[in-house]
């Protein structure tokens, strides 16, 4: 297979993920519809049948490929190793909208967080889905837990905090005020609610 070929290849099954998160974003995923995937795409059903068997491996490769690339390149990237941690997380949270905006053209706050909403949806009736969602949110965790602790190394946290704890409660708190803006579809909400969560940052300083 020539250079050529396999980026064609690449780029084919990528615009089919796209359009099939983009999809169970706005429907989730037992209110995805194959063929609106299939529209969106701009490809056939039998391009999208030899890149993935089944409705469910598709979805299933949509949402975890998608949000690793999320999580590493609009979380871990930007946030892990910055002179002042705790700043540089604060001022993350405040840009969340349009960064999201950014990553995923079809985001409004009336649609909520996908990864919130497919634990929601698919965890209790699906062990797959529920695998894959854990493993995300853990990664998710894992990186504010890392951002804490790299505070606390410059001193700036007190040594005593349970990083992991903290990031729990973080990132708790991150989908639980998504979740209220979504229920008003106001964005007013959210900046409303996530300025609670820069005053308990701010209260871990040392």
């Amino acid at each position: 297979m020539s250079t050529e070929t396999k980026q064609h290849d690449q780029d084919t099954r990528r615009r089919i993920l796209d359009a099939a998160f983009e999809e169970i974003y706005l429907n989730g995923y037992q209110g995805a519809s194959l063929n609106r995937i299939i529209e969106k795409s701009g490809f056939t059903k039998g391009a999208l049948y030899h890149y993935f068997k089944s409705k469910k491996e598709l979805a299933l490769a949509a949402i975890s490929e998608t949000m690793s690339v999320f999580l590493k390149q609009y979380w871990e990237l930007p946030l892990l190793k910055q002179p002042d941690p705790l700043s540089a997380l604060i001022s993350h949270i405040k840009n969340l909208p349009t960064i999201v905006f950014e990553h995923c053209k079809v985001f409004e706050i009336k649609h909520g967080c996908p990864l919130n909403n497919l634990i929601q949806e698919m965890s209790p009736i699906d062990k797959d889905f529920a695998r894959i969602l854990e493993n995300h949110f853990n990664d998710w965790q894992d990186i504010l837990t890392e951002i804490i602790e790299q505070a606390i190394a410059k001193g700036q946290v007190r040594k005593d905090l349970n990083s992991m704890d903290a990031a729990m409660f973080l990132l708790s708190c991150l989908e639980g005020c998504i979740t209220t803006a979504k229920k008003s579809n106001s964005m007013e909400i959210f900046i409303r609610c996530t300025a609670q969560i820069e005053n308990y940052i701010n209260s871990l300083r040392a």
